[in-house]
């Protein structure tokens, strides 16, 4: 009898710290930022991994609530490896509470999973 390897939990291989799995409607996601606190009016990237799901990560975004308005610039995505991206050019550009937005797809039925996230 052959034992196999234990499976890793979501996002095990991403770098720490900050990093923060997100889990919602039966899916589960994983992501770490490029710097650790989040700087304010800083770009930075999320290292980012999908667990257990056939979803593709469409978009990632960033807003603040409290204000009403978003990022002012548009966040690249790229898909590095099956299930694993990363998101470029998140600049939050102001204090306070922000909301990480991450919609994963099929496009014709998009779900979006939220992290809220303080800045100082």
């Amino acid at each position: 009898m052959t034992a196999l390897p234990a499976r890793a939990a979501c996002g095990d291989t991403l770098p720490q710290p900050g990093r923060a799995v997100i889990a919602a409607n039966g899916l589960q996601l994983a992501h770490a930022p490029t710097v650790w606190p989040l700087p304010v009016g800083e770009p930075f990237g999320l290292d980012i991994e999908l667990c257990g799901t056939a979803a593709a990560l469409l978009q990632v975004e960033a807003d603040m609530p409290a204000h009403r308005h978003g990022l002012n610039y548009r966040v690249q995505l790229r898909q590095t490896a099956p299930g694993r991206y990363r998101a470029d050019g998140l600049l939050l550009h102001m204090p306070g509470r922000w909301r990480l937005l991450f919609d994963l797809g099929p496009a014709q039925s998009p779900q979006r999973l939220v992290r809220s996230v303080d800045v100082d």
